[in-house]
């Protein structure tokens, strides 16, 4: 077996084991019937490279993702509340307030701690799907699932050293 095969292996392993440890734990805390969440953030992370020096940007990407997802969600709401036609709606909800913080994050934000569109898309639509209830309970089961995510590729990285990269 190669070393990008052996490491993947042992990392294979080591999130299994990481995200059934966290499966028992996060049975203990109020946010249990969101714990797909907490799965969903190791989809973004490891889609955009799963890096652990990123954390820093997952987490306050996510919080701003949060915060765009309320905005979303009040201007829909209050459109709606007007009688606003629903074609209406999408066009503003989903079209207007889909390319600012694309452009706002992709460009305005590029390389900064604000730079993981990716979250910026998730937090939005879970804040949607949240019916923009909890932001803070969002927030805690984005929080965990980054930490696990991250925690996955430290706790790899201990047991078998990354293999070179060439990006």
């Amino acid at each position: 077996m190669g070393i990008i095969k052996t490491y993947l292996t042992k990392m294979s392993i080591v999130i299994g084991a990481v995200c059934g440890a966290f499966a028992i734990l996060w049975q203990y805390t109020p946010y249990l019937d969101r714990q797909w969440i907490c799965f969903l953030m190791l989809v973004v992370f490891f889609a955009g490279g799963g890096v652990k020096k990123d954390y820093p940007n997952y987490l306050v990407t996510g919080a701003a993702s949060i915060i765009w997802g309320q905005i979303v969600v009040f201007v829909c709401a209050k459109m709606a509340a007007f009688g606003a036609d629903p074609i209406l709606i999408s066009i503003v909800g989903v079209g207007v307030l889909t390319a600012i913080p694309c452009y706002i994050h992709l460009v305005l934000l590029q390389n900064t701690l604000l730079d993981k569109v990716p979250m910026v898309f998730c937090g939005v639509a879970l804040s949607a799907q949240q019916g923009g209830q909890d932001p803070l309970g969002l927030a805690i089961c984005m929080l965990a699932g980054l930490t696990i995510a991250v925690l996955s590729v430290v706790l790899t990285d201990l047991w078998c050293p990354p293999p070179e990269t060439t990006t």
